[in-house]
């Protein structure tokens, strides 16, 4: 059981990773500094051929039946979390003390 949560992990990680890249890409291009986006656009690139490699099913290492079960099963968990603790719609205000 353990090999499909960690082989789910690793996929997941990865659209973490190419979200933090694109985010970093936006950012730095709306504060007008370009240090580092070559690295974000080559970490982007590699993020992206890691999550094609967990999802193309001729590419060995890609997810099979039990990775597709623990996706789906860890993707219900988040939306019946998010059901039952919705997030604010308003940022929450913090009183000075």
């Amino acid at each position: 059981m353990l090999v499909p949560i960690a082989e789910v992990g690793a996929g997941v990680g990865a659209v973490g990773w190419l979200a933090t890249c694109l985010a970093f890409i936006a950012l730095a291009r709306r504060g007008g500094d370009q240090r580092g986006v070559t690295l974000a656009v080559v970490g982007a690139i590699v993020s992206v051929a890691i999550v094609l490699m967990k999802l193309v099913p001729a590419v060995p290492g890609s997810f099979r039946a039990p990775e597709w079960i623990a996706l789906g099963g860890w993707c219900v968990l988040g939306l019946l979390l998010r059901h039952r603790y919705p997030a604010p719609l308003t940022p929450a205000r913090v009183s000075p003390d």
